[in-house]
């Protein structure tokens, strides 16, 4: 096998990745692609995928297929992470998969999400087997944690994601304080069983699109640059400028800011709430940005 692709169908995003294994043994990138979908809209009450949401995937998921098809990938995996997971309907997505594209979408339990994040850590971030970090994934509807401690990789998904959170705690615009702090109450009752399990790790890694989007807008970047986020470190005081900047900003203002997505507008503060909270109960002063 020597071109394979992989498409993640997460709560709020598609992404294509497509690489050719070299004669090395490494593999280069040949094609890159992230598309906001929002499939898990609604999720964290009414339990199902909605019609619109899945067409929206499912039109994604096809154009990732007509890529992989064009660059020649001799193998395609799809998988589905929390939204999918949750979802009362999830087969007949799967089966709406199957019959629009031939795929089998493999719906990932949360260790395994959690897995596939670390080795995709591991092998982009050199170094971090010989120092302890925490690795966190946050995604639309779960955040996954993973870190090592004796030569064993811990694993833990909690349900807390941009998606979920801003449909349970965001009504206004900008969001009222008091729904910032229920927010907060929240997400903290929900990394409490972490702390001390994580107390003697140092380094704090970000994998996902709310990290990558702070990286990206902290450098101003006028279009998305991948080799320019990856790898790039937010101090603690980079996060509380970033968000007391996007809490003066009403939705239609936070889609104009050079380095954010605009589809990514109305979920990035509870996705900056979360890595503030995780920064503070963990005390890490410095987060990486991991693509």
């Amino acid at each position: 096998m020597k071109k394979a692709a992989v498409i993640d169908v997460g709560t709020n995003s598609v992404r294509l990745l497509i690489a050719e294994k070299s004669s090395a043994g490494t593999y280069i990138t040949l094609r890159y692609e992230v598309a906001i979908t929002r499939l898990g809209e609604g999720i964290g009450r009414e339990k199902i995928l909605r019609p619109k949401a899945v067409e929206r995937t499912l039109d994604v998921v096809k154009h990732y297929q007509e890529q992989a098809n064009k660059l020649g990938a001799e193998l395609v995996a799809v998988m589905g992470t929390s939204a999918v997971r949750e979802a009362a309907n999830k087969d007949t997505f799967i089966n709406r998969v199957r019959e629009d594209t031939n795929f089998e979408l493999k719906v990932l339990s949360g260790s395994e999400e959690a897995e596939l994040s670390c080795l995709g850590v591991l092998k982009s971030l050199p170094g971090l087997r010989e120092e302890g970090f925490l690795i966190f994934d946050l995604g639309g509807g779960s955040t996954e944690f993973i870190w090592q401690t004796g030569g064993q990789v811990y694993l833990e998904s909690l349900e807390m994601g941009v998606v979920r959170l801003t449909e349970i705690f965001i009504s206004s615009d900008p969001p009222d304080p008091g729904e910032i702090k229920n927010m907060e109450r929240h997400t903290r009752a929900l990394l409490s069983g972490l702390t001390e399990k994580t107390a003697h790790l140092r380094k704090l890694i970000g994998v996902g699109g709310t990290v990558t989007s702070l990286a990206a807008v902290k450098q101003g970047l006028k279009e998305y640059n991948p080799e320019k986020v990856h790898g790039f470190t937010l101090t603690v005081e980079d996060i509380d400028l970033l968000f007391n900047s996007l809490m003066s900003l009403r939705e239609a203002e936070r889609k104009k800011l050079p380095g954010l997505q605009p589809q990514r507008a109305d979920v990035i503060i509870a996705g900056t709430v979360i890595i503030k909270t995780i920064m503070n109960m963990f005390k890490f002063k410095e987060v990486t940005a991991s693509e």
